[in-house]
């Protein structure tokens, strides 16, 4: 038989770790922080000036008197998803563990060129989805990669994205063009994010420069 202070030894080790499990199961368990990173637009990203004070995109010389319909992008699996993927060798892909983009990229990347486009003024109007009326000519594109590649003491972004321009009018396309732009990032997906929004704000650049030197009808200069 037990003596009274051994059975109550027991009963208040036993009460003990029942009341541990209690806490163990019923305590919530805390999951880690899911980050969602932005391809922002462009009249959320200002820039300075040579002045010091805040200014937008600056419009082109050269301006079309016509309209310009962009579609919203298009984009290649795995990358029409909010994954955020790096790849360490040439095959194979993988992602950042609780790191996000906010939305699906060619939903950001869209928005950021029509408002980069319509910043730039080359055209009487830039419109898109929610346009209803006639438009001369039309662009579409779609994303063909936005990876962050990383190889030994190196690391870059790629963004790669093709975009045809139509006539409107007869359905004809006027021009094809692919652009792959890269720069250097650290490897994790803050900087990811960091460079994506830089190679946009490029991206919109080379569109609108390649834009203005193709033979598209009725344009006159300012």
């Amino acid at each position: 038989m037990y003596r009274p202070t051994q059975l109550l030894k027991i009963l208040s080790i036993a009460a003990s770790v029942s009341i541990i499990t209690s806490c163990g199961i019923l305590s919530p368990v805390k999951s880690p922080e899911v980050k969602q990173y932005q391809i922002i637009a462009p009249n959320l990203q200002m820039t300075r000036n040579a002045t010091g004070t805040e200014s937008a995109i600056q419009k082109t010389e050269k301006r079309f008197d016509l309209t310009l319909f962009i579609a919203p992008l298009t984009a290649d699996q795995p990358y029409n998803s909010t994954q955020m993927y790096y790849r360490e060798n040439n095959y194979e892909l993988a992602s950042y563990t609780h790191n996000l983009w906010a939305a699906d990229p060619e939903q950001m990347l869209s928005k950021n060129l029509l408002q980069s486009l319509q910043g730039y003024q080359s055209f009487k109007n830039i419109v898109s989805s929610n346009f209803i009326g006639y438009a001369d000519y039309r662009l579409t594109g779609n994303l063909n990669q936005l990876t962050q590649v990383i190889k030994a003491n190196e690391s870059n972004v790629i963004l790669s994205v093709s975009f045809t321009l139509t006539n409107a009018n007869s359905g004809q396309a006027v021009a094809i063009k692919t652009f792959t732009l890269n720069k250097p990032a650290k490897a994790n997906a803050k900087s990811f994010a960091n460079v994506t929004n830089e190679l946009a704000a490029d991206l919109s650049k080379a569109l609108n420069d390649w834009l203005i030197t193709q033979p598209l009808s009725n344009n006159t200069s300012n």
